[in-house]
């Protein structure tokens, strides 16, 4: 028989967030397309600038092409074109098109994927594990990993030869001075604590997820897979013939229909309905949040405009007088 190693935890709950419709994109994704906004816009700019033949459509239509190759035009229509709004400004070099095409092609699958993604992130229960192999339970500290006594996984994580994960996880669980030796008390201790992730053989934990339905999850593949027996007399005449047996037993599938069967039938897990779940006022407040923080900020550069204009208001008037009375001086003078 084949056994593996397997990591038992708590089923977490459902992650929620006043800004979960920016979680279909990593924190980096969104400064590479707010970046890309930037870089496009400077490059169009650039190259529609610099271009011969825009220099020819300068030298005979200057008046008409000066706003086109303005920095923050480009910048503008780049950031129209990321929200899909139609931009006013054009590039009017053949190179410079090029890249505005190029990146529409890019706004285009940018927002396919988010749209995609935002469905289910919206209407979906979010389970985020806080570990998800032994190669991060052994590296971390917030999960505690307890291993059950006089099992063959302890066994295997106490030898002085195993590799390194496994050292440090039996390290991890010889410092908590926990001594648990039945699967009942360790499965007590997970439900009661979620700080716990038991570590043992993958069949037991099976049958432990699909008894406490729901309550339960396990992560599997979770190390090499390991040959298991029942210990005989040595020289016992049936060792060969029981060894055949229970060959044939796993090789026609009789192991696994009969585990099927009696847990199954035992242990029946109702069908859970919470993997949908409607959208709320949380986890739609996102855009409103930005769009009232935009607002406020759209209100601060009111004010600040303004207060300059207000500064500098003697500033304009002084020479507006100076050339009120230049010109009424010479009016004076002609008289």
């Amino acid at each position: 028989m084949d056994e593996t190693v397997g990591i038992l935890l708590r089923t977490p709950d459902s992650t929620t967030g006043l800004f979960q419709m920016l979680q279909p994109f990593k924190s980096h994704i969104w400064f590479l397309i707010f970046g890309s906004v930037l870089i496009v816009g400077f490059l169009l700019y650039a190259i529609n600038r610099f271009s011969a033949w825009y220099q020819n459509r300068m030298g005979e239509e200057k008046e008409n092409h000066r706003e086109e190759v303005q920095l923050s035009e480009n910048m503008w229509s780049t950031i129209k074109s990321l929200l899909f709004q139609v931009p006013e400004t054009y590039p009017s070099v053949a190179s410079a098109r090029t890249i505005l095409l190029s990146f529409w092609l890019l706004v285009l699958l940018t927002h396919v994927f988010w749209q995609a993604d935002m469905t289910a992130y919206l209407t979906r229960n979010e389970q985020i594990l806080p570990v998800n192999s032994l190669e991060e339970l052994a590296e971390q500290d917030r999960i505690k990993p307890v291993l059950v006594k006089g099992t063959a996984t302890h066994d295997a994580f106490k030898d002085p030869n195993a590799n390194r994960f496994y050292q440090l996880i039996y390290q991890k669980y010889k410092s908590q001075n926990i001594h648990i030796t039945s699967f009942s008390d360790v499965i007590h201790l997970v439900l009661n604590d979620s700080s716990y992730a038991v570590v043992a053989e993958q069949t037991a934990l099976t049958y432990a997820v699909r008894k406490h339905c729901g309550e339960l999850v396990l992560l599997t593949n979770n190390g090499e897979n390991r040959n298991l027996g029942f210990a005989a007399p040595a020289k016992a005449v049936y060792v060969e013939t029981l060894s055949k047996f229970m060959f044939k037993l796993k090789e026609t599938g009789v192991i696994e229909r009969l585990r099927t069967k009696w847990w199954s039938t035992r242990n029946k897990c109702a069908v859970r309905d919470a993997n949908y779940k409607p959208l709320t006022l949380e986890s739609s407040s996102g855009g409103l949040i930005i769009l009232a923080a935009f607002i406020c900020i759209s209100l601060v550069i009111l004010c600040l405009e303004l207060a300059y204009y207000w500064l500098t208001r003697d500033r304009r008037i002084q020479p507006q007088n100076t050339q009120d009375r230049i010109v009424s001086g010479r009016s004076a003078s002609d008289d």
